[in-house]
């Protein structure tokens, strides 16, 4: 087995065999992209975020801690979820950043993709899920209805639906077709 110490406590990993990487973020709102084979970071120390060669923080970074990473096939993107209200897309081969997708009020916990209907989905703490088109940065909806914090949002594969989990335990089914509540 191998070990690969990283310099913060890290919430979320994601392995990506189409980057051939492993992608770890947490507490400290930066995304490390990780060459498991040899052990060491990619991108010549390239960090998605964080502080850069002048020591100050890239305005093209996350705030606060990442909470969610997803792999966009498609995009060529790797997106991530944050406290600080953002969802990033960075460039899943550079790392660098691509888009800031904008319109949570607190902060974003769960992320999904829908490949059939191109867009992605996002679930945080203001109680409803966004979707988003990814393709342009624009805010398709907000799906409301939960009275809690959301905890996690899933595309269904090959079913036109989209589910929510909610902190009270309540769950709700969404059509992607009409975007309305089936259960």
């Amino acid at each position: 087995a191998k070990s690969i110490p990283t310099p913060s406590s890290q919430m979320c990993i994601l392995w990506s065999s189409h980057a051939n990487t492993l992608f770890t973020a947490g507490v400290s709102g930066i995304i490390y992209a990780w060459d498991v084979e040899n052990r060491e970071e990619k991108y010549e120390k390239f960090h998605m975020g964080g502080p850069g060669r002048d020591g100050k923080l890239s305005p093209k970074s996350h705030t606060d801690m990442v909470l969610d990473l997803l792999a966009l096939p498609s995009l060529e993107s790797l997106a991530s979820a944050s406290m600080d209200c953002k969802i990033m897309l960075w460039d899943i081969h550079t790392g660098k950043h691509r888009k800031c997708l904008k319109g949570h009020t607190k902060g974003v916990r769960s992320l999904s993709y829908s490949t059939e209907w191109r867009f992605l989905v996002s679930a945080g703490f203001d109680y409803d899920a966004l979707v988003w088109n990814p393709y342009v940065e624009h805010l398709i909806l907000r799906l409301h209805g939960h009275t809690s914090s959301l905890c996690t949002v899933r595309v269904i594969p090959d079913t036109p639906q989209i589910i929510t989990a909610d902190s009270e335990g309540v769950f709700k089914v969404w059509d992607i077709r009409s975007f309305t509540c089936m259960q």
